[in-house]
């Protein structure tokens, strides 16, 4: 018959023996762990997640290998002490079951936290081309709505130095869609960029995941506002034409 005092003999075997699997479960990072904490510096440099997110991921990763290693030491424990019991040295098979029931917790809380981190480089991902694709959005449509306002007045002012032959008006004025042609290109290129990146993430991610539909939109905002880049590029060149 197992008695009361035999488990409170188990206590601080069990208990020594989790001491350095619980060292062990803080020590290194795996790669599927390294790419998560890399995924998540990028998104907090460029704001597409919560300033704290590293050290919410990190305090998960090192809460879930603790408790797999812990409740591995504490059932082996256990078990190995019973076993010892029936064997006549109860604290020798309490020590030898904790030690085994560490490493295989150890071993199983690492595999749960890798999968955890496997998740998060999607999750973080998905946020930062979410947000790449609203900033290139953004910053697009803005610079739209200024080269079209500059192209409405340099019609005018190039149709009348076209009349009046006045050729440092259209000097000037052919730096200056020069200039705008530039502006076009760069928005084209970053709103490319979105989009690419964007699709590819849509088609990793896939359809079912929580982030799949914002991303979605993004892309298709920034898709939209490429056919309007594209049309004020065409304006900026055929008025260019004309000088």
């Amino acid at each position: 018959m197992i008695s009361l005092a035999f488990f409170r003999k188990l206590v601080p075997v069990t208990a020594a023996a989790l001491i350095p699997f619980c060292f062990a479960s803080c020590a290194g990072m795996s790669a599927d762990q390294y790419a998560a904490s890399s995924a998540i510096d990028r998104a907090e440099r460029k704001g597409a997640v919560a300033q704290g997110t590293q050290q919410k991921f990190q305090r998960d990763q090192r809460n879930t290998v603790n408790q797999g290693t812990a409740g591995g030491a504490i059932l082996g424990g256990i078990l190995g002490g019973v076993i010892g019991h029936q064997q006549g040295n109860a604290g020798a098979g309490a020590l030898i079951g904790a030690l085994g029931g560490g490493l295989a917790g150890n071993t199983f809380g690492r595999s749960v936290a890798d999968k955890k981190a496997r998740a998060v480089v999607v999750d973080v991902n998905l946020d930062s081309y979410i947000k790449d694709a609203r900033d290139a959005n953004r910053s697009a449509r803005a610079t739209v709505r200024s080269l079209n306002g500059q192209l409405a007045k340099l019609r005018n002012q190039v149709a009348r130095a076209k009349a009046s032959n006045d050729r440092a008006t259209l000097s000037a004025a052919k730096r200056q869609l020069s200039s705008m042609q530039n502006q076009v290109r760069i928005e084209e290129r970053n709103l490319n960029s979105a989009i690419n990146s964007g699709n590819t993430q849509l088609k990793k991610a896939g359809s079912g995941h929580s982030q799949y539909r914002e991303l979605s939109s993004g892309v298709s905002s920034a898709s939209e506002t490429r056919g309007e880049v594209e049309s004020t590029k065409r304006e900026i060149a055929s008025l260019l034409n004309q000088i």
